[in-house]
């Protein structure tokens, strides 16, 4: 497994976090921060991480992010990540900015938890979990189920119980046709399939601040620059500010 990678959050320059992931993994947390935002979550909860890049978006700033080693292995991701966080330090022991709130290294990507046959659990690779079941392990959820306790808070207000009048309703719709299946209205007309064919127009401008976000965690990379939001209010694309490193 050898696409993962460790970047790096920087505000200003100033490194804020370190972390490990692959695909969008390093994008992730701006999306919590959004989302935190748009439910008013309180600020009390969420880690130190997630209120400072809430804060950098609330001064309409945008955190840097930085792939710093890419293509690596579980264990190199690892080790590169806990080397990271020594060099700038983390600031809960007052050794540094970071926001890391442990020394790195204990990611389990990739991995998944097996139970072997004398019932002890085991952390294994993904790919290797066929050949983990071939003799005799199984993954740790199989075969668990929700306690009544559960099952009847799923269930609602119909716990234990049945809603016949659901069943008529369904038979009176299908006695008067309901259910028939709708004749075929052919083929479409030369001037619809003309439609059809056209090239659809790029939709342009983005609305509002929120929007502008879902554009940058398309980016390999955000910046820091200062967007014009008055433009973005009224629907005006901004001008690419990113450099792509």
């Amino acid at each position: 497994m050898n696409n993962l990678f460790v970047y790096v959050y920087y505000d200003n320059d100033t490194p804020f976090y370190v972390g490990m992931g692959k695909d969008k993994r390093h994008l992730d947390h701006i999306k919590y921060a959004n989302r935190a935002i748009a439910k008013n979550a309180q600020r009390n909860k969420l880690s130190h991480k997630l209120n400072k890049i809430i804060k950098m978006l609330e001064e309409n700033r945008l955190p840097e992010v930085k792939i710093v080693y890419n293509n690596l292995t579980i264990e190199q991701a690892q080790n590169y990540e806990r080397k990271l966080i020594t060099q700038y330090g983390r600031a809960d022991l007052g050794l540094g900015p970071l926001t890391n709130m442990t020394n790195g290294g204990e990611g389990v990507h990739g991995r998944t938890t097996m139970i072997s046959p004398d019932g002890t659990p085991v952390s294994v690779l993904k790919e290797d979990k066929a050949a983990y079941e071939a003799i005799g392990y199984h993954h740790f959820n199989k075969g668990r189920k929700h306690s009544d306790d559960v099952n009847k808070r799923k269930a609602g207000p119909w716990a234990g119980g049945t809603r016949p009048e659901h069943g008529d309703k369904i038979r009176l719709a299908a006695a008067n046709g309901a259910y028939q299946t709708r004749p075929s209205r052919g083929a479409h007309s030369e001037s619809t399939l003309e439609k059809m064919r056209a090239p659809k127009k790029k939709r342009e401008g983005y609305q509002n601040k929120r929007w502008y976000h879902s554009l940058s965690l398309q980016l390999e990379l955000c910046s820091n620059k200062q967007p014009d939001w008055s433009d973005i209010q009224f629907g005006r694309l901004p001008k690419p500010s990113y450099k792509l490193l």
